[in-house]
């Protein structure tokens, strides 16, 4: 059987640790979560240039008030969606200023429609800006008037030491060459100036108990599978200091325990089929039960040091 050669470190003496399925079925192709034992980074194979992935995003990857929902009920959901998911985002900004302690000029790669960015506005940034490669950012900058430039990392023209923070949130596992994009990054933040990484735990007590039934797999388009220690050292090779790694997962947001049991209530799959008029009352009330029920699980991995998500604060040594 041919070696797959390690993406990061070149080495050939890579395995096979099991088969993924794509978990929006747009394609019943297998795709292989292969580990290189010596980086010890794990990662999506094979992996998918860019035209090639953008067929494995659906059409609704984010909920946009503008969509019609059929009925008062489905409605009502909504509305507790919406502050459900302002309480996350505010809890990580809050997180991010315990941390940083500053709101210098902020920049968030992988913005989507902002809503993260009306956080950092409502937390006091002053300067704040976000890209995006997808339509998402047109939403965003026409519709929520926000400084959203479509475009990926590999395209922005930013100026040399532009930025005090740069933040990635579930977006560097996306990133097909992690390197390459962590060298643009360095020569926009500026010395001193801090880059924030959220990504899903591959170290974590729930990866290994779901193993390739983990939602946060979500193959193809997750590219690199990263654990605490193959993060530090990847961001220790480009020259970053981290400062701290944050294993505690919001204890109301435990949703890899409850999406790796219950597929079926992928909020995004119920979101296309509501936005073509469907209603999905009753997998939204299965929505928040089992959320509900999950919590005592995010509690004891957080209390174990092993949360599902992981927050890097690192610090550009230029």
């Amino acid at each position: 059987m041919t070696k797959i050669k390690c993406p990061i470190c070149n080495s050939l003496q890579t395995e096979n640790l099991f088969s993924v399925k794509d978990r929006f079925k747009i394609s019943n192709q297998d795709f292989s979560l292969i580990k290189c034992p010596d980086c010890e980074i794990n990662f999506t194979f094979p992996i998918l240039d860019q035209e090639e992935i953008k067929k494995f995003y659906p059409k609704v990857y984010s909920w946009k008030k503008e969509y019609k929902t059929p009925g008062c009920f489905t409605n009502f959901f909504r509305k507790l969606e919406e502050r459900y998911v302002y309480h996350l985002l505010m809890y990580d900004t809050k997180c991010l200023l315990e941390t940083i302690k500053e709101r210098g000029e902020i920049l968030d790669i992988g913005c989507g429609i902002g809503s993260r960015l009306e956080i950092f506005r409502e937390m006091g940034f002053k300067k704040f800006s976000g890209i995006e490669p997808s339509d998402e950012a047109i939403y965003a900058k026409q519709i929520k008037k926000l400084p959203v430039k479509k475009e990926s990392l590999n395209e922005c023209n930013f100026q040399e030491n532009s930025f005090n923070i740069i933040t990635l949130y579930h977006v560097f596992e996306h990133l097909q060459d992690p390197i390459s994009s962590l060298k643009i990054i360095k020569k926009v933040l500026k010395p001193k100036g801090w880059l924030v990484l959220q990504i899903p735990n591959f170290g974590s007590y729930q990866a290994k108990f779901f193993k390739n039934k983990w939602f946060a797999l979500d193959a193809p388009r997750h590219y690199f599978h990263y654990a605490p220690k193959t993060i530090s050292q990847i961001l220790l090779q480009n020259n970053f200091e981290v400062k701290k790694i944050d294993q505690n997962t919001n204890f109301l947001h435990p949703v890899y325990w409850v999406l790796s049991s219950f597929l079926f209530l992928d909020p995004q799959s119920i979101w296309g089929k509501e936005e073509k008029g469907q209603s999905k009352i009753f997998y939204r009330i299965l929505w928040i039960f089992f959320t509900l029920l999950s919590i005592p699980l995010a509690k004891l991995e957080n209390f174990l040091g092993k949360g599902g998500n992981m927050t890097i604060y690192a610090i550009n040594k230029k």
